[in-house]
């Protein structure tokens, strides 16, 4: 029998134990500090901070867990952060993704905020919006563990919820797509660009989201994957969003699929071919063909989860 439990991501290499960079702020305000910015007593700026370790200048300094953050030159930079909630929550979160905070774990809420360098008070509130992810359980005199991994039941039943729900949103939204084709019809609009409805940006947005970026160089476990999986959730989200059910949009966004997915198993079939599919998508939305644009949403969902059944072989 094959246990899911014990496995990260079979298709990445083995992360290394994750390594928590403390996270530095001000007293008073809540954007990060770094050494050497913050000002003295006497309000003279304090010395600069020793040379950095072998591998990392203050100019690339990373966070363990970096997503949401810029890529530049092959490096994961971090985005600042409005408030210090929001690094411990992608810390946190990270290490649950990457199994470093096994499944049915138990979380020690002070032991993770001396590992952060913050107080405890940071940490249950990244627990909480986790737990709204689906990504830890909390029970009453318990405390919080780490969600066990999705079953394969639990995956068809997450398949099929998709299918349900993302289907009829590119059909919605293809159904959009032809009211406004056959409103510059019916209004003459010309196409030389004179006057725009809006539509062609709108199309060419969603064009843009559709791509997916490559592994992030010289990364392991969730922080290679960590641009592709926002990426990816980023995509489904808007297309459901411009369907204009906001319940369906909302629905979709609650069943968090692209992190217990690739909490599961992430395969490395996934790059490049998920960018293909989710062009086609947007190919076919962009005709107003509902029955087109449901295909081509439908063929996705199907294609990305049959890549993931591997991981139940043996099972």
């Amino acid at each position: 029998m094959h246990d899911p439990g014990a496995v990260g991501h079979p298709s990445l290499p083995s992360p290394a134990p994750p390594t928590v960079e403390p996270l530095h702020f001000r007293s008073n305000q809540s954007t990060p500090e770094v050494a050497g910015d913050r000002p003295s007593r006497r309000g003279k700026p304090a010395p600069a901070e020793a040379s950095p370790a072998p591998g990392r200048t203050g100019s690339s300094r990373r966070y363990a867990f970096p997503i949401g953050s810029s890529i530049v030159n092959g490096l994961l930079r971090p985005a600042r952060r409005t408030t210090l909630a929001d690094d411990v929550y992608e810390s946190v979160r990270a290490l649950v993704m990457d199994h470093a905070v096994a499944p049915g774990e138990r979380i020690n809420i002070d032991g993770l905020a001396r590992r952060l360098e913050v107080s405890p008070t940071p940490v249950r509130e990244a627990l909480a919006r986790l737990e709204a992810d689906g990504l830890v359980r909390k029970r009453p005199l318990a405390g919080y563990t780490a969600a066990p991994l999705l079953t394969r039941s639990e995956f068809d039943e997450l398949v099929e919820m998709r299918l349900i729900l993302e289907t009829a949103a590119a059909r919605r939204l293809a159904e959009r797509v032809a009211e406004r084709l056959a409103e510059r019809v019916a209004e003459r609009v010309a196409e030389d660009g004179q006057r725009s409805d809006g539509l062609a940006e709108e199309l060419a947005e969603l064009r843009r989201e559709a791509e997916l970026p490559d592994p992030v160089p010289g990364t392991q476990g969730f922080a290679a994957i960590a641009a592709f999986t926002a990426q990816d959730a980023r995509f489904h989200h808007l297309l459901a969003e411009r369907s204009g059910n906001r319940m369906l949009h909302g629905a979709v966004v609650r069943l968090r699929a692209h992190l217990h997915l690739f909490r599961l198993h992430f395969p490395a079939a996934h790059h490049g071919t998920s960018g293909r599919e989710h062009l086609r998508i947007v190919d076919a939305v962009a005709t107003g063909d509902p029955d087109a644009a449901g295909s081509a949403m439908r063929g996705h969902l199907l294609a990305a989860a049959d890549r993931h059944l591997p991981f139940f072989e043996g099972s």
